[in-house]
């Protein structure tokens, strides 16, 4: 069998438990861990290679336990007559002189998270006497529930014994998580994002790479089921909230008592760290959001909106999200244009596109060109000339007065620019400088005036850019506009220099302080 990925410690651990029982002496190993980190895996690898018989037995998620259920299959295999037995400490007993005769041998209880009390005290037994014997005992469990689960009450019974093991294998590493992405052709920062490294998540991911892998979805929702319903409906707002869940907003959004929120941290699946609640991994909260009934969802993606626009200090972009789910078009206005406007002084232009096609998607008739406009004005900064080109074209169409022309003519040039059509480009710069010159909008006309300088000095039409260069520079002085005077000032120095005058670089040099 193939080794694990980032494994080698576990497995030299219990290569060593193997060695010491091959001495005579028996260890205890708890190999703990998150569902899904690989106990399974990890278990069946070392099995594989052990060198010494492997006796399995495995707890299973049943409403009432069977008795003593993982130790019937050991005993199938290790042909003791254990099954016939069913006092706790007989089976013990029996347990270990079967591996004392038949030594070294490995004994794996899996699942033991699961198990039922008898056989936990069976464990507990056979656990504070395995020194004596040459055997592994080797139990598997999640660490995962609540701190008064019967599995972690036997751990703290059994951590103080003479040889224990405790492994606790990690999550994948972004190294090992990258090379199982590059090796499958999927983008490793989105992988490692929605798996967290879980092994188990990155397997199903990588094996259903374009969609929430089914096995996911369902192990994810098998664990839900067992959730009170308080605690099922404060899980869903939960997942509708995203990746970190602060606890005080799901309370108000849910009106779950915290009993209902602690239960849902005790199954394991939200976790709480640094005062908000998360969830273990992304996979795990899109499994649940998708469980939830659509218009369920849009109405609590309503519920979450309204609740996070009465902010003191509301964050728009998540009022935005959230309303944009719940179909809110008015709250999806109101919120997305000043959230773009957030992103653009942050310099995130993709971010702030997203936000004005967001809110270009819900305008009215009468918002469509203003928001159209917002859409071009941002598009090719954010790398996308072509749709700047066809959002200001339509404005170009559709314009009703003399500003929003010139601002549509001014951003498409920079958009045909960037599309290499550069005499298209510095037209449509010329027409936002003519519509500007019949207005009143003096710093407008300043800003077109630097911008047309600066497509004609990148042209090479030097005199005419070195002209309304100097024009630009006046115009930008009078209303005390720095940017524009430093764009003019600029293209006034490279109009110069291609005109071979020496004082080119320094202009230059001064626009760019």
């Amino acid at each position: 069998m193939k080794r694990l990925l980032e494994r080698e410690a576990e497995l030299a651990a219990l290569d060593a438990a193997v060695a010491c029982a091959s001495d005579g002496r028996g260890t205890l190993v708890l190999v703990v861990g998150e569902a899904g980190i690989g106990k399974t895996a990890l278990v069946r690898s070392f099995a594989s290679a052990a060198g010494v018989p492997v006796h399995l037995g495995s707890c299973e998620p049943l409403a009432v336990p069977a008795p003593l259920g993982p130790l019937h299959d050991v005993a199938a295999t290790l042909g003791d007559p254990i099954a016939e037995m069913s006092d706790p400490a007989a089976v013990a007993r029996a347990l270990l002189a079967a591996v004392a005769a038949r030594g070294p041998v490995v004994v794996v209880v899996e699942d033991c998270h699961w198990a039922d009390g008898a056989t936990l005290d069976v464990l507990r037994v056979t656990a504070r006497r395995i020194e004596q014997v040459p055997a592994v005992l080797l139990l598997t469990y999640r660490d995962d529930g609540a701190a008064d689960e019967p599995v972690r009450v036997f751990a703290g019974d059994v951590a103080s014994i003479a040889n224990v093991v405790r492994l606790e294998p990690r999550r994948l590493s972004a190294e090992a998580v990258g090379a199982l992405a590059v090796e499958a052709g999927v983008d490793p920062g989105r992988l490692l994002e929605t798996t967290g490294g879980n092994p188990f998540l990155v397997a199903e991911s990588l094996a259903v790479p374009d969609r929430l892998p089914p096995t996911v979805r369902d192990a994810v929702l098998a664990r839900t089921t067992r959730l009170s319903m308080p605690a099922r409906g404060a899980l869903d707002i939960a997942a509708v909230l995203g990746a970190n869940v602060d606890p005080a907003l799901l309370a108000r959004v849910s009106a779950a008592d915290p009993a209902g929120l602690e239960e849902c941290v005790a199954c394991g699946i939200l976790v709480a760290e640094s005062g908000q609640l998360q969830f273990r991994h992304e996979l795990t909260r899109a499994a649940v959001e998708e469980a939830i009934s659509p218009p369920r969802r849009a109405l609590l993606h309503g519920s979450v909106a309204r609740m996070l626009a009465t902010a003191r200090n509301p964050d728009h972009a998540r009022i935005a999200h959230h309303a944009a789910a719940a179909g809110e078009e008015r709250l999806v206005m109101a919120h997305a244009p000043t959230a773009a406007a957030e992103a653009e002084r942050a310099g995130s232009f993709r971010e702030a596109l997203a936000q004005r096609e967001r809110a270009l998607a819900v305008a009215t008739p009468e918002e469509r060109t203003a928001a159209l406009l917002a859409v071009g004005s941002v598009a090719w900064v954010a790398d996308q000339p072509g749709r700047a080109a066809e959002a200001l074209e339509e404005v170009v169409e559709a314009a009703a007065d003399s500003l929003t022309l010139a601002r549509a003519h001014r951003h498409l040039a920079r958009a045909f620019w960037l599309l290499d059509r550069w005499e298209e480009a510095a037209d449509s710069s010329r027409r936002a400088v003519e519509v500007l010159v019949e207005t009143d909008e003096h710093e407008e006309l300043a800003i077109a005036k630097a911008w047309l300088a600066n497509f004609l000095a990148l042209g090479g039409h030097a005199p005419e850019a070195a002209d309304v260069a100097t024009e630009a520079i006046a115009a930008a002085r009078a209303v005390a506009n720095d940017e524009a005077l430093a764009s003019a000032t600029i293209s006034l120095g490279l109009a110069r220099g291609l005109a071979g005058e020496p004082n080119g670089l320094d202009l230059v040099a001064e626009g760019r302080k």
